[in-house]
């Protein structure tokens, strides 16, 4: 997140996250006492949760929006944004199909989590109708965004100035950048939901 505005709801679960996947890590079986029991943080009648959302509310995105990450190595999403953007394309008598796929993702320092279906969806990009598809991921990463990679931004041709804080589409005319809460920039996959 940018300007360093992280909810501190979220740096906790993010923090007992941390704590619960060390202590998954350490060898109990062990003679050393790498951590003193007196030190020790947690008693062991305290579990952490199953499933922590390791993604704040500054970096939901809705359906028929992208996040444009350069570091992303191909397109994903959690579980819920595919559920709203699929809800969207129905609303609009629009399909959708699905593979099945084994792809794993790290968002972070966090845990490796598995894809096992991989969507492929229509949408339009500047008025250009266009196909592209993205991994779902559950878990702790079920409520990532969607994050659009280099390998869609090269496809649709995404530019950004960041000096001017605008950006081009499809070699389309420039116009200002859309951001999330958190300052991640935008970008529109189903035309029909840009504010005009």
């Amino acid at each position: 997140m940018s300007g360093g505005q992280i909810c501190v709801t979220s740096r906790q679960l993010q923090r007992q996250a941390l704590v619960a996947a060390l202590v998954a890590d350490l060898d109990l079986d062990s003679d050393e006492e790498l951590i003193p029991d007196t030190a020790w943080p947690y008693e062991p009648s305290q579990n952490a949760p199953e499933t922590i959302d390791s993604f704040p509310a500054g970096l939901e995105c809705p359906a028929g929006l992208l996040i444009g990450d350069s570091g992303c190595k191909a397109a994903v999403a959690g579980e819920r944004w595919h559920r709203r953007h699929q809800q969207l394309l129905e609303s609009r008598g629009l399909t959708w199909r699905e593979e099945p796929e084994t792809d794993y993702y790290r968002f972070g320092a966090g845990p490796v989590i598995p894809s096992r279906v991989r969507y492929f969806y229509p949408g339009e990009v500047e008025g250009e109708p266009t196909e592209f598809s993205m991994s779902s991921v559950g878990g702790s990463a079920a409520g990532c965004p969607g994050l659009a990679s280099p390998s869609e931004m090269e496809t649709w041709r995404v530019k950004y100035d960041w000096g001017s804080r605008s950006y081009s589409a499809m070699n389309k005319p420039w116009r200002p950048i859309e951001y999330t809460p958190s300052g991640l920039s935008l970008i529109h996959i189903s035309e029909p939901t840009r504010r005009r």
